[in-house]
């Protein structure tokens, strides 16, 4: 029998980069003063997971990156019900696309707080890859929030990306 790990989801830190002040600084300015440089799960979560969390619908955000992994763009790509949402490879890399994006992050909420992935997540998530692969514009990672937790695909060797 195997002796698998044990996937325990991550607690959400927020930080004065977050994507309210990030998407805030766009409406204002055109475009974000300060760069905000995306190199781990924790930062995703950093970065969206205040708003996230707080959803009561699923919400599918695409992080859109340059070369240097800073922001370059967020992207809203599909609200759901409370238990799914849909998403179309189409959908997930127009925007990424047109803002010119070296590579995306995948980053969406469970409103149950249970940030465990699904089959249906891990399903979406394998088709995205393999798009991105095509498109040479890579999925860098897939993260769940679910209330104050959250897991990455990608760190809990759900995934390789």
């Amino acid at each position: 029998m195997e002796n698998k790990k044990e996937r325990k989801p991550e607690r959400i830190t927020t930080t004065r980069n977050s994507y309210s002040g990030y998407a805030i600084e766009v409406v204002r300015k055109g475009k974000p003063t300060q760069k905000v440089a995306i190199e781990s799960a924790e930062d995703v979560v950093a970065f969206v997971g205040g708003e996230l969390r707080l959803k009561d619908r699923e919400h599918l955000l695409s992080i859109h990156l340059n070369v240097r992994m800073q922001v370059i763009g967020v992207e809203t790509v599909s609200i759901g019900s409370v238990d799914t949402t849909i998403v179309h490879p189409r959908e997930v890399f127009k925007g990424a696309i047109l803002n010119g994006a070296y590579s995306i992050v995948l980053v969406h909420n469970h409103p149950s707080d249970i940030p465990e992935p699904s089959n249906a997540d891990v399903q979406v998530t394998q088709e995205l890859i393999a798009a991105g692969r095509l498109l040479r514009l890579p999925v860098q990672g897939h993260i769940i929030i679910g209330g104050e937790n959250y897991l990455s695909m990608a760190e809990k060797g759900i995934l390789a990306f």
